[in-house]
């Protein structure tokens, strides 16, 4: 094992010591840095690595080559600056770890990629309090690689986090990317990508103007976010040639939310479908839309929109196969406007073209429900194709409904 710990005044301790070490030279990574700075580049099995700076505008810069790395920085105050890079190669390279403490306003980034085949274990844990930013880029390049980690968890003002894990493998035993953030504040912003398969991503967001988008390519896919606050605004989408059990939702306490779900199949003929989207919605001024397309076939979507919820719209699409004499679609779309007025609910589901709609074949068998509390609210439902099920309850004054059905 090789471990090295080095904080800034053990850098300049080392630089003071005597003639041995020769002029200290000042790194490009270092420049104009008005703290303490640290400079680390590690080539090898078994390594680790710790770097603590007390003070206001650090930089820690951390490179690392070879299999079970390890790093580990904290920093205090504010203005910190920390980049680790960890690169594995080789068949079998495994146990990458980054871990960042970070007190005030300061920038992280960690960026870790594996080469081999069967790489295995990558895992970034970020902690930030102030007004920080955190980039975490997760990476493998070939198959049977899995065990992805990315933690963020920020307190303070003006937060930013993005999160990308990529597995490039594409094998059948690829995946479980795991990335979680965790926003406390006002101004949180949160962007989350992953590319493979079982991959699961969770944003809490409290706070006054949170933003999150996520992104998942692939199957078998969770993403749970939750925003409390104000002007709240989500966008999920779960993109696959072939997706199937996807599940989405999305939770909104405040007052000027927005969500939209995305879930696609792409891949005709095959059994896709089963894929499950919810969104929940507490406060005012609630915009809502889930979109389920292509070979989607026994998904699940239900929009809830409560507390007084004015002047909101809620609309779900879901198509079916657009392989002839595909099996049922079976779809089922619920949305339920409680204890407001002035809102518009539509659900489209089918092959709706003699009805002014697109054009999808095979969509029957599907259930649509509307539930609205309160006055002059709108109600539309329309479903192409066969045995197609259609409710709306609507409860007291002003209010219409539409139901239009056709094969």
């Amino acid at each position: 094992m090789k471990k090295t710990i080095l904080t800034g005044a053990s850098v300049l301790a080392m630089a003071a010591a005597g003639p041995a070490f020769g002029q200290a030279v000042v790194p490009a990574e270092c420049a104009g840095v008005v703290g303490n700075c640290s400079v680390l580049d590690q080539d090898g099995d078994t390594l680790t690595v710790g770097v603590t700076q007390t003070g206001t505008g650090n930089v820690s810069d951390i490179e690392q080559d070879g299999s079970t790395l390890d790093a580990t920085v904290d920093q205090g105050a504010d203005s910190n600056i920390s980049n680790i890079t960890q690169d594995a190669s080789g068949v079998g390279s495994q146990g990458l770890s980054a871990t960042v403490t970070q007190t005030g306003g300061a920038d992280s980034i960690v960026n870790q990629t594996a080469a081999g085949l069967n790489a295995t274990g990558q895992t970034a844990i970020v902690t930030q309090a102030g007004a920080s930013a955190s980039d975490i880029a997760q990476t493998a390049n070939n198959e049977t690689a899995d065990n992805f980690l990315a933690t963020v968890d920020q307190t303070g003002d003006g937060h930013s986090s993005i999160v990308t894990q990529t597995d490039l493998g594409g094998g059948t035993n690829d995946g479980d990317l795991l990335a979680t953030v965790t926003q406390t504040g006002s101004g949180n912003a949160s962007d989350i990508n992953q590319i493979n398969r079982q991959q699961t991503a969770n944003v809490l967001q409290t706070g006054d103007d949170g933003n999150s988008t996520i992104f998942q390519e692939g199957r078998n896919n969770l993403a749970t976010l939750i925003q409390g606050g104000t002007n709240n605004d989500s966008a999920i989408s779960q993109d696959d040639a072939g997706g199937v059990g996807q599940t989405a939702t999305v939770t909104q306490n405040g007052d000027s939310n927005i969500s939209d779900i995305f879930q696609d199949g792409r891949n005709a003929g095959a059994n896709d479908g089963n894929n499950f989207a919810t969104v929940t919605q507490d406060g005012s001024n609630g915009f809502a839309t889930i979109e389920q397309i292509d070979q989607a076939r026994g998904d699940t979507a239900t929009i809830s929109q409560f507390a007084a919820t004015d002047g909101s719209d809620a609309a779900i699409v879901q198509t079916g196969d657009a392989v002839d004499g595909a099996p049922d679609t079976a779809n089922t779309a619920d949305i339920i406007q409680f204890s407001g007025s002035n809102n518009f609910s539509g659900i489209v589901q089918g092959d709706t073209t003699a009805l002014g709609g697109g054009t999808v074949i095979g969509a029957s068998d599907s259930t649509a429900s509307t539930f609205q509390q309160g006055d002059d609210n709108e109600s539309l439902i329309l479903q192409g194709s066969a045995g197609q099920i259609a409710e709306v309850t609507q409860v007291d004054n002003g209010n219409e409904s539409i139901i239009a059905q056709g094969d």
